[in-house]
């Protein structure tokens, strides 16, 4: 009300005063106080109008300016009339909003900082295209090249991170994945967020681990060598008292024990050299004469117990490149766990190529694996049943040499099983193209 007022009182003196210069013009007014009406008419209303409206104008221009030299103290005075004042009293808010969102954009900067800044691993977040937007103070350690705005491939020479990054960047899932850098071991994990197109990485340094682990590796493999020459010994010996005192029980229970230690020892030994990284004797092997040697290893086993074994080789010249002696050990073991635990039918090994991948299937007719034991059958020494263990004479290891040996051709090993119905291990090698 007081804006529209104030409107009227201007336009109303503007008019008088328009109307007083004309009548002045008009009429025979001495000189004198015709130039007196017609200057400070005039001036009184342009005093006016600068107080009312340009003057607060240049007010709100002169904060402006100041705000844009980054003095965020500057503010309009509100002691104004007409609708300046209102607007005075607008600006004034929403600076004080928008200094209250830079200040709590700094505190949640100054925190994150903080948080970066306390992780031990290096961190880093990239777009899509692979432009570096943020990173914490162990990432620039590790990657002295980087600048702000760079890109990860820019920064970062390490042609195994950048495989996973580009995966990464492709749409594949997120993933962890261990590297070996500069004679240092890393643990890096991917997440994707879809909602800025961003992915977050994390390399984490596991040379502790790995050293924990190597030590624990050559105590098994130095265990394994000190027991295996006192309990060659000892088998020895019972084998010679067993000739001079045959079926006696005492004698037999010892030496099946004794052979029980040895086949352990063994497995433990080959376990150990395993998981050093072992070396691979590729080769061309034609599948077929590679399945049918190990299926004439267990001929008198399958007669003896009344199964049949069928091999069924897609196309029956298929070949392949990998380690026949190692993957060998894999089939024996896969065969002989089959071989104890099948009753009756029997042992079908299925080989195929599909997707540059060479696919192995080794299916037996046994009683089948309960589904609470198939994601830990392959860890060591894991028997789902101690009593059926102890009654099979296993030693818990074969089907984790069996992983372990399929893992060194960056292969992988799984199992699918029903209750009553068999079991179906299946074993994928990747090929060349």
């Amino acid at each position: 009300m007081k804006s529209k007022k104030l409107i009227w009182k201007l336009l109303f003196e503007f008019t008088l005063c328009t109307l007083l210069t004309a009548f002045i013009v008009a009429s025979k007014v001495p000189p004198l106080l015709t130039v007196f009406w017609l200057i400070v008419l005039p001036l009184s209303f342009a005093l006016r109008l600068n107080r009312y409206i340009l003057h607060p104008l240049k007010d709100l221009m002169d904060v402006a300016d100041t705000i844009a030299h980054r003095d965020n103290s500057a503010r309009m005075p509100v002691n104004q009339k007409w609708q300046i004042s209102l607007l005075a009293e607008f600006v004034n808010y929403s600076l004080d909003k928008m200094m209250q969102t830079i200040e709590n954009e700094r505190d949640s900067r100054e925190r994150l900082h903080l948080i970066l800044s306390s992780i031990e691993d290096a961190l880093w977040v990239q777009s899509y295209d692979g432009k570096i937007n943020l990173c914490n103070p162990i990432f620039k350690v590790l990657f002295p090249q980087y600048e702000p705005g760079a890109f990860c491939w820019e920064v970062i020479q390490v042609p195994e991170i950048l495989r996973i990054v580009q995966e990464i960047s492709q749409g594949e899932n997120p993933r962890l994945a261990e590297i070996t850098m500069d004679n240092h071991h890393y643990l890096i994990s991917a997440s994707v967020n879809q909602e800025t197109k961003e992915a977050i990485f994390i390399l984490q340094n596991i040379d502790a681990l790995k050293t924990t682990e190597k030590i624990k590796k050559d105590f098994a493999l130095n265990v394994a060598h000190e027991l295996r020459t006192p309990l060659t010994a000892i088998k020895g010996f019972v084998d010679i008292l067993q000739e001079e005192e045959p079926g006696n029980r005492y004698l037999n229970i010892i030496q099946r024990h004794s052979a029980r230690l040895i086949a352990l020892v063994s497995d433990l030994e080959e376990l150990a050299r395993l998981e050093r990284a072992p070396q691979l004797d590729i080769q061309d092997i034609s599948i077929s004469t590679f399945l049918q040697n190990i299926g004439s290893i267990f001929e008198r086993n399958f007669k003896h117990k009344g199964l049949s074994f069928q091999l069924d080789i897609k196309p029956p010249d298929l070949r392949a490149k990998l380690d026949p002696y190692k993957m060998e050990q894999v089939f024996i073991n896969l065969i002989d766990n089959a071989l104890r635990y099948t009753k009756a039918g029997g042992i079908v090994v299925t080989a195929y190529a599909a997707k540059q991948e060479l696919i192995f299937e080794v299916s037996d007719t046994g009683p089948g694996i309960p589904a609470e034991h198939l994601d830990r059958i392959f860890e060591r020494f894991y028997t789902g049943d101690a009593s059926r263990s102890r009654e099979h004479s296993g030693t818990g290891l074969g089907l984790a040499i069996a992983k372990h040996i399929v893992a060194s051709h960056q292969g992988s090993i799984s199992v699918k099983s029903t209750l009553g119905q068999g079991s179906c291990f299946c074993i994928r090698i990747p090929q060349d193209a």
